[in-house]
């Protein structure tokens, strides 16, 4: 039976020929995203909580899409009746709502989301309008709303979110542990362990009245959705491609060897053009006199090589960065500002290099605090206290199931001072400290000059981000478009066979087959329940903290030092992969 289904819509909205992808299970790079598996965690966590807040409800399990209809059909016989995963399948569409509740001829659609809601703000713009970081997810539930009217045309459909209330005080400590998530194959299994009278009445989640903000998109996802079917039902079919720039962010976008390529069925011939447009950085926003996407105009004429990009039209605010990748590329050369030596040079010692990993979950651990507070659980630092000196390593990791926050920036202060330079590769160490200073405010944590020190050290002007730098001053041909840190490493460590032989790195430097292997690839796994884990991202750091700290497994000090070490070996590389980059670009 082929259908349209909500999350099939949902797709088609950023591009009708991924529904066939979707459909057809073409391989994406969001099978394996461990950040996504991690955002789905707190979805199914929010889901089984809205489910407790109505205990008479009735959940509709099956699989099977004409079982689940037959079910749905027959319980709404009743004039009251709350359901879950009820599901309505017509003309083509098929929905499943998270919670409904039917009493009498009017039926409350609430579809249940894990995004922070922030109460003063709502869902609507100042012009009436839905907020463009609600527009998925009221059009998702204007989806619904269509496929429930359809079939039951007597019916009065109301609209309402139920999200996490990010102004509201959690009263549970340890609220995530009540929650356990299994997985086998696609399917999920989530099971509640904890107290529902406690969450029945727990202000967490909200219930918001969307029906104004669905009336706003209603005629546009109604057509939508009437353009979709034909390519599902009766059979699936591709719909033309619209190559665009936008191609570049696609999921289908695989390596060129892959089995069931998206995009290279999409751009054909065009997607083994080598160096490809999709990889000059910032392009999407350079924009023609006829204020069209510049990037678009030249797709659309076959144009998709790096070096059929006219430098001359480069004239926005990132023209200059990408005219050094374009000719730098075209030369296969590193380039160096002038500037890049001399301003680091200048740079006052002690030099440290700081690396934090973070956490935000969905529901806080700790009692007391808001969804989505940060938590910060590990950070690296090294040290040259001046030049000539030697490098020093310091770390600090959270191993008990408390907010660690307080204890992590003291230990920091411990470790930086208040003299010398401190580097970052993001504006995040900056943004968490930030948060400390506030929660300690806020919540009212154990202050003893903390909050006075991290205000002054924020305000200081010690915290330099290399990643700012990298942007302005410096370009390796291997990281085409991306200024990441994992893309800048590589570039130069594969660049520099000096580096390589270095005593402070020579410790990461292997070869695969003859090919210099990048430093995070090295990073060794353990066994932790008969798999081989390892953490070389920061989403695999979250994870890992909270397997270690709040999993099954944190009463098992075998696991936990397993975990930790992971955690260590990986937040240490971090710092290091930045004293690398900037030992490569203060050589002389």
């Amino acid at each position: 039976m082929n259908y349209l289904s909500k999350s099939d819509f949902k797709v088609g909205r950023t591009c009708p020929t991924k529904v066939f992808y979707k459909k057809s299970k073409y391989p994406n790079t969001l099978d394996d995203d461990a950040f996504m598996e991690m955002l789905a965690d707190g979805g199914f966590m929010v889901g089984k909580f809205a489910q407790l807040r109505f205990p008479e409800g009735i959940n509709i399990e099956t699989l099977d899409v004409s079982k689940a209809v037959a079910e749905t059909k027959e319980l709404l016989q009743r004039d009251s009746v709350t359901l879950f995963e009820a599901a309505f399948l017509i003309d083509g569409l098929l929905a499943r709502v998270d919670v409904l509740v039917k009493r009498g001829s009017e039926i409350q659609l609430i579809e249940v989301k894990s995004k922070s809601f922030d109460p003063a703000e709502g869902v609507l713009g100042a012009r009436g309008g839905v907020r463009s970081e609600w527009t998925e997810y009221i059009e998702d539930v204007a989806f619904q709303r269509h496929a429930i009217e359809r079939a039951n045309p007597n019916f009065k459909v109301r609209c309402f979110l139920m999200v996490p209330n990010k102004a509201v005080i959690c009263e549970i400590d340890l609220l995530p542990t009540w929650f356990s998530i299994s997985r086998s194959g696609r399917a999920v299994d989530v099971e509640f362990s904890g107290d529902a009278a406690q969450v029945r009445t727990s202000a967490l989640l909200s219930l918001v009245d969307v029906d104004a903000a669905v009336s706003q998109v209603w005629r546009e996802v109604v057509n939508a959705a009437a353009q979709m079917v034909p390519f599902v039902v009766p059979e699936i079919r591709k719909a033309p491609p619209m190559l665009t720039f936008d191609c570049q962010k696609c999921e289908y976008r695989m390596p060129p060897a892959t089995e069931k390529n998206g995009i290279n069925e999409c751009w054909g011939a065009l997607a083994k053009i080598e160096p490809s447009l999709l990889e000059l950085y910032q392009f999407g926003r350079t924009r023609t006199a006829r204020r069209t996407r510049l990037a678009d105009d030249l797709i659309g004429a076959g144009k998709v090589s790096l070096y059929d990009v006219p430098e001359a039209a480069l004239t926005s605010a990132y023209g200059e960065r990408q005219k050094v990748q374009i000719q730098q590329t075209r030369a296969n050369a590193e380039w160096r500002s002038p500037q890049l030596k001399p301003t680091l040079q200048e740079l006052r010692y002690p030099l440290r290099f700081i690396d934090f990993e973070t956490t935000r979950q969905v529901f806080p651990y700790h009692r007391g605090m808001k969804p989505f507070e940060q938590v910060a659980f590990q950070w690296s630092c090294h040290s040259i206290d001046k030049p000539g000196a030697d490098l020093r390593h310091q770390e600090w990791i959270n191993l008990e199931p408390r907010l660690p926050n307080v204890d992590f920036a003291q230990a920091l202060r411990a470790a930086i001072g208040d003299q010398g330079t401190v580097f970052t590769w993001s504006p995040h160490e900056e943004t968490t400290l930030r948060d400390i200073a506030r929660q300690i405010a806020e919540y009212e944590l154990p202050d003893d000059g903390l909050r006075s020190w991290l205000e002054r050290f924020l305000d200081s002007g010690r915290l330099f981000d290399l990643c700012e730098h990298a942007k302005r001053h410096y370009f390796h041909p291997a990281m085409k478009g991306s200024n990441s840190i994992k893309a800048v490493l590589p570039a130069i460590w594969q660049s520099n066979a000096a580096l390589r032989q270095d005593l402070w790195f020579r410790a990461y430097a292997r070869e695969d087959h003859g090919a210099v292997l990048d430093p995070y690839a090295t990073l060794p796994s353990l066994e932790i329940y008969d798999e081989a884990e390892v953490v070389k991202e920061g989403t695999g750091a979250m994870h890992a903290y909270q397997e270690m700290v709040y999993g099954a497994g944190r009463s098992d000090l075998a696991i936990k030092k397993a975990w930790s070490e992971l955690l260590l070996r990986y937040c240490k590389l971090d710092t290091l992969a930045m004293v690398i980059i900037w030992k490569h670009w203060t050589a002389s």
